[in-house]
């Protein structure tokens, strides 16, 4: 079968390293007409479908989803391989680093496809609960047979052999249920000095397969039952052992799960009918990412006063405390903000939105990007470009904030900015302790240090109100700040206030850069990209020896980071992040985290169900745990979201969706 060409795909294919000696072929299918608003990691069992399964992904990039086809050969030809080649372990510990980079990239929600042995590591792999993960899909996959020497025809009939492949293939094909090709199974099956094509099993083979198959699917169901996200079971038409005992089985370990059937279709063979797979996968994405669309989501609207109450940040007069949070839009082509970046900034400001903090403008250093057209402060014409934004929110009433960013071992090599330049972190490893490089010197660190300062200084001449500095998520900072990044030895290692040194030498610089009177907000998560319950400090304790060198560099604002920010930030007390922020300190703090919107984090699942009232944010404020609310997904698909809620119009908002980010509205 050929893969069908079009204009509106772009396909590419790479070979990622394996477990051992493992190296496994991944293919990607990237929409080029319009901007992906989801990801589809797709694992097939064998070699033999993989053109098949090139023809459906190819149809869902032309649908707008991303879609990476890996081929799972590199660990076996099929489950029942003599060599026990194929290795569930493996198997997922691959799948999972390629899930951490998927996270680490910002490719936005991700739904595992699997098929045949496929549907079990995607399924193992789902019930760890990766990062981004927001939905699964298992076609044809369970232990098809129970190896059994004396009863199983199958294994009996393969090791006594064939004449021919024609014989093979036609006899082979009643035995498992399935068309077999002379050609896929000279791949398979030895050829002996005789003649004959067998595989060689005995006793001890097939006692050992079984006892791996065992092992699999006892590990297989166990993870099943930790899987949160929707799932979705495919089953072929004429599958002789996706029978309902084991269907039955399936639906007891995930209960999230429907069931669907594919007409016309054999076992083990979907893909005969790909127009078939490509409509439920797109109907599955559609049914796991719609967002509530009622304007309940909101509750009472009516007590929002205090969210537009004008607020005094040191020398800034707000009209409001409603905050734009950053947010990365990559839409800054060469580095520089064009007239569609000044217009999504300024309606903001124009609709209610008090205080706009920029998306993420990576300082001068080579190693400091990853993501392509993200904006840089030293990029021919940056300034003056940012001088037009900056310009704009003024003439609009608001106040505008750059935050200054370096992605640290986040970086992938090749990236733009600068594709030649090294991956740099503090100990020279990621968030998933790979090894990316080699630790920063006492030197490059200093440099680091200079290129927040002249980024700090240039904001200014650009005409900003003030400086963030992006000291969370994983990223450089947060490596340094965390101890499962940071292995050093030396005063930017050891204990928690020891790791605070970096976070506390470019708050100084950055100080010293833009004046005493300036704002300079330090942003700062527990949270992690690749993990979500990573945790810097463990009590308030600990947060006040992390938060001390900072607020003594210089900080004014505070900016804790949370996936939701009214949710108890320590055990034994209902008091917020924000809240110990703002007790520990006494500073301005700006809380965030999933208002307006129905999920908690941007690569995770939107949920059919009511979001946190508005109330419980207004609370926040009006109890003194936070001074200022950010919003962010809800400020991209509605810009006037500050103005229908604070005018009582919540029917009016547009809803969250992901597929909003591609806009620029």
């Amino acid at each position: 079968m050929n893969t069908p060409t079009t204009t509106d795909v772009r396909i590419t294919t790479t070979r990622r390293p394996g477990a051992g000696d493992v190296s496994l072929a991944l293919d990607t299918f990237e929409p080029t007409h319009l901007r992906a608003t989801a990801t589809m990691v797709l694992l097939h069992g064998g070699g033999q479908s993989r053109a098949q399964w090139r023809e459906v992904a190819t149809s869902l990039a032309e649908k707008g989803v991303r879609v990476l086809t890996l081929d799972q050969r590199g660990h076996g030809e099929s489950d029942w391989s003599p060599s026990g080649s194929y290795d569930l372990t493996d198997s997922v510990a691959d799948l999972a680093l390629l899930l951490d980079d998927l996270a680490a990239d910002l490719v936005g929600p991700v739904v595992l496809v699997g098929h045949s042995h496929g549907g079990k590591v995607a399924l193992t792999t789902a019930g760890r609960r990766p990062a981004g993960l927001v939905g699964l899909v298992i076609i044809d996959a369970v232990p098809d047979m129970v190896p059994d020497w004396e009863s199983n025809a199958f294994f009996r009939r393969t090791a006594d052999g064939f004449a021919d492949l024609e014989e093979a293939a036609r006899e082979m094909s009643g035995l498992v249920g399935r068309p077999m090709t002379p050609a896929g199974l000279a791949r398979g099956l030895n050829q002996e000095a005789d003649g004959r094509w067998t595989w060689p099993w005995d006793t001890a083979i097939v006692d050992a397969v079984a006892d791996g198959l065992e092992r699999d699917t006892e590990l297989m169901y166990a993870q099943a039952r930790r899987t949160q996200v929707p799932s979705l079971l495919l089953r072929t038409e004429e599958s002789r052992f996706l029978d309902d005992r084991n269907v039955t089985a399936f639906c007891d370990a995930l209960p999230q799960l429907d069931v669907r059937t594919l007409p016309g279709t054999q076992h083990h063979r979907p893909w005969v009918r790909p127009d078939l797979v490509v409509e439920h996968l797109l109907a599955f994405l559609d049914l796991i990412r719609r967002p509530a669309a009622t304007a309940t989501a909101l509750g009472d609207v009516g007590a929002v006063g205090p969210l537009f109450e004008p607020f005094r940040l040191g020398e800034l007069e707000l009209g409001s405390r409603i905050v734009m949070a950053p947010m990365t839009r990559n839409a800054c082509p060469g580095g520089v903000p064009g007239a569609d970046v000044v217009d999504y900034y300024a309606r903001r400001v124009a609709a209610g939105v008090g205080l706009v903090i920029s998306e993420g403008i990576y300082v001068p250093h080579a190693s400091a990007g990853t993501y392509p057209d993200v904006p840089e402060m030293a990029a021919p014409g940056a300034v003056a470009a940012w001088r037009a934004v900056t310009d704009r929110v003024h003439a609009e009433g608001g106040r505008i904030l750059a935050q200054l960013w370096h992605v640290g071992g986040v970086r992938r090599a090749g990236r733009p900015p600068v594709p030649e330049a090294p991956v740099v972190s503090p100990s020279g490893i990621d968030l998933r302790g790979r090894r990316v490089g080699e630790p920063l010197t006492t030197v490059e660190i200093d440099e680091i240090v200079a290129a927040y300062a002249a980024a700090a200084a240039s904001a200014m001449e650009a005409g900003f109100d003030g400086v963030e500095i992006h000291a969370g998520h994983g990223y450089l900072i947060d490596e340094f700040q965390w101890s499962g990044t940071n292995l050093r030895q030396d005063r930017f290692g050891g204990d928690l206030r020891a790791r605070s040194t970096l976070g506390a030498l470019v708050t100084a610089a950055v100080r010293d850069a833009i004046g005493p009177a300036a704002p300079l907000s330090y942003r700062f998560s527990q949270w992690k990209l690749t993990d979500y319950e990573a945790t810097n400090a463990a009590d308030p304790d600990e947060l006040a020896v992390w938060l001390e060198p900072i607020v003594a560099a210089g900080a004014s604002v505070l900016h804790p980071s949370t996936r939701r920010c009214w949710t108890p930030a320590f055990a034994g007390s209902e008091r917020t992040l924000a809240g110990w922020t703002r007790h520990l300190t006494g500073l301005p703090v700006i809380a965030v985290g999933s208002v307006g919107v129905t999920a908690p984090f941007r690569s995770e699942r939107e949920v059919v169900a009511p979001a946190v009232p508005l109330s419980r944010v207004v609370d926040l404020v009006t109890s003194g745990e936070a001074d200022l609310v950010a919003v962010g997904r809800a400020l991209i698909s509605d810009a006037q979201w500050a103005a229908k809620v604070r005018d009582g119009r919540p029917e009016a908002i547009r809803w969250y969706r992901k597929e909003h980010e591609a806009e620029l509205g």
